[in-house]
């Protein structure tokens, strides 16, 4: 499979393509795009694609790289083709790694949060929406990144976030309605062991 960038113009051409179509995941890549326009991101990190054997577009990925840390933020991954979202998202963990990205933050949403942690995520807390913050060491495969995270809960010093970005994620407190209360407690439950929010406040605390 080929992995390469494409402009705002391609995006728009699959979008058309995929309301053509009736794609489930319209909706999603009309957001990603009105994302990624707005941020004026087309022209500093374009978003990458995974192509078929016959030069289809499969899957879309937006993701920026920081250029004065080590670091990168994944804001959304979604498939075009059912089952090419996680091929392209550990190619995308090659690239980066190759370009000397150490760290890759995201916030997981309730409805992900299955998906991403079969890619070995941890979580750190919770941002407004109520979805899990994640801030981890970027491994070039699955089953690497697996093992780290599990590692981690022998020795959590593999995983945990640098000091400036572990009190940023310590000092956020988020108070949620009775509605959504129960989804983001169901989210946390779904991380399970591998919520480490405790060890940031046993690490930073008194910082």
């Amino acid at each position: 499979m080929t992995i390469r960038q494409i402009d705002k113009d391609a995006m728009e051409k699959l979008l058309e393509n995929m309301e053509e179509n009736n794609n489930s995941n319209l909706s999603f890549a009309k957001g990603a795009h009105s994302l990624w326009f707005r941020f004026k991101n087309y022209e500093k990190n374009a978003p990458y694609v995974i192509l078929t054997e016959d030069s289809e577009i499969a899957a879309v990925c937006m993701i920026t790289k920081l250029q004065r840390e080590p670091y990168a933020n994944l804001y959304e991954i979604f498939s075009v083709i059912p089952g090419y979202a996680s091929e392209l998202y550990w190619g995308i963990m090659k690239i980066m790694k190759d370009r000397g990205v150490e760290r890759l933050k995201m916030s997981c949403t309730p409805s992900s949060i299955g998906w991403h942690m079969k890619n070995g995520i941890v979580g750190w807390g919770t941002d407004p929406s109520g979805s899990i913050r994640v801030d981890i060491p970027m491994m070039s495969d699955r089953q690497s990144q697996l093992d780290l995270r599990v590692s981690a809960l022998s020795d959590i010093s593999l995983v945990i976030p640098p000091e400036k970005q572990g009190l940023k994620l310590l000092s956020e407190e988020n108070n949620f309605g009775p509605r959504k209360l129960p989804i983001v407690e169901h989210t946390i439950e779904t991380v399970g062991e591998f919520y480490f929010r405790k060890h940031l406040m046993e690490k930073y605390e008194n910082i």
